[in-house]
């Protein structure tokens, strides 16, 4: 991030109060944000106000700064503090005939809470009020039925910073699938297993949106300074897919000075692989789409169109070899991959430019595509420790300080499997069985015992 506080062209991970969430790309100080059911506020008052913050809709348009507890604290008087009470729900019934209020009451006082006659905090109050089981519930029942009117009627939201940890939580509720199904915990064990830290070099092969990239990113910088790190991502195609890295709000410059990308097909030089002019742009690099690597002669042409694709053509080819002169043999601290392809192909292709004694992560959403790859480095003596591993995280609720926690009654299945070793140097020949080891020792010993004898 480049700075802590919302500006203009900046990205903003809504969390609204049904605990939903959605990106919203504040473009200008004119742009209207829409919330849905929860109402619609003017951008202009959001900007220069602090990430991680609550907000809450006002009836003009605008948004004011508001303590995310002061909703339950404006409410506390409704909660019995009696704690020698031995009341339970065991005796309770849902039952329509419990609240009082009806719906046509219900409906004017939403309306008027549209128009700005009144607060959300007077819907729930009175919904409170005129439930007849409400006094009868244990105090944690009694939170979970405010926090459930809230959810319901409040028009407070929080404007998170897309960080990646937010990210991720955002993209593993609502689309699983563009991240390959990584859960907040097992982004951070990769990040643990793969040692990333400021200085590091990483070699990342991800498929996932660019969420991976997004959180070396992050380690690696700081703002718009450079720490040193450097990452090299490998590309599915020609042009890089990394959506979730523009939407972190990176200093500018940050990435084009950090991220390399090189396409699989072109980690060796290629020759006469065709004359086509089309090149993909993206916002950071020109990437040839099939493009021939051999010197291009300047066209015989005064046009400026072909002049200028042949500049592109020639600037193309020259990244593209720049990017493949970073590949050298153990030149990377370390090797990430979160793919949809082979992981024992990818191994074989990329594990010589991973420096001995560095660590290699795999991420897969099934445990059966990492047992081939985990099977290879136990055989391998390039290999040592490989394991892998499978993450679990409860969440847990708690309501107010005394009352305990209470895990959720329900919680997703896995975050993925993680494989993880550490490439070491074997060596060029061959290696010793034990027996030939022993020998060889016995033979040592043989010589010295010759040696002092004469």
């Amino acid at each position: 991030m480049s700075s802590l506080l919302i500006e203009e062209g900046h990205k903003v991970l809504i969390r609204m109060p049904s605990s939903n969430s959605k990106i919203v790309h504040i473009r200008s100080a004119t742009q209207k944000i829409n919330l849905g059911k929860f109402g619609t506020f003017n951008a202009s008052s959001l900007i220069g106000k602090p990430f991680n913050a609550a907000y809450d809709i006002q009836a003009d348009g605008n948004v004011a700064f508001v303590d995310p507890k002061s909703l339950l604290e404006e409410l506390g008087e409704e909660i019995d503090e009696d704690e020698s009470s031995e009341r339970n729900n065991s005796n309770l019934k849902d039952r329509e005939e419990n609240q009082k209020v009806t719906v046509e009451e219900i409906a004017r006082l939403k309306k008027d809470m549209q128009e700005g006659k009144i607060a959300a905090t007077e819907i729930i109050k009175t919904l409170v009020n005129n439930n007849s089981s409400h006094d009868n519930k244990t105090k944690f029942a009694q939170l979970k039925f405010i926090k459930r009117k809230a959810r319901k009627y409040s028009k407070r939201f929080e404007a998170m910073e897309p960080t990646a940890r937010n990210l991720c939580e955002y993209y593993f509720n609502t689309k699983p699938q563009k991240t390959r199904g990584i859960r907040v915990d097992s982004l951070a064990q990769i990040m643990c297993f793969a040692n990333v830290m400021a200085s590091s070099n990483i070699l990342v092969c991800d498929s996932t949106g660019g969420l991976v990239l997004s959180a070396l990113l992050e380690r690696m910088t700081h703002g718009d300074r450079d720490l040193g790190g450097r990452l090299f991502a490998m590309l599915d195609g020609d042009m890089p897919n990394f959506d979730i890295v523009k939407e972190m709000n990176t200093a500018e410059g940050v990435v084009e000075r950090t991220i390399d990308y090189l396409s699989w097909s072109r980690i060796e030089p290629v020759e006469g692989e065709g004359t086509d002019d089309s090149l993909v742009h993206n916002s950071h690099y020109l990437f040839p789409s099939t493009l021939s690597e051999q010197p291009i002669a300047a066209p015989e042409t005064t046009d400026e169109k072909a002049l200028e694709r042949h500049t592109k053509k020639v600037a193309a080819i020259a990244r593209t070899r720049a990017a493949r002169a970073k590949l050298a043999p153990t030149a990377f601290d370390g090797l990430i991959i979160v793919s949809q392809f082979e992981v024992t192909d990818i191994l074989a292709k990329l594990i010589p430019f991973v420096g001995y004694s560095r660590p290699v992560v795999v991420h897969s959403q099934y445990k059966e595509a990492l047992v081939p790859a985990y099977l290879m480095m136990r055989a391998s003596p390039d290999y040592v420790n490989a394991q892998i591993t499978d993450t679990m995280t409860r969440e847990y609720q708690v309501p107010v300080s005394g009352l305990g926690t209470h895990p959720f009654m329900t919680t997703s299945g896995t975050g993925g499997y993680i494989l993880s070793a550490t490439r070491v140097y074997a060596g060029d020949g061959p290696l010793l069985t034990a027996s030939a080891k022993k020998k060889m020792g016995m033979g040592q010993a043989a010589q010295t015992s010759k040696k002092r004898k004469l």
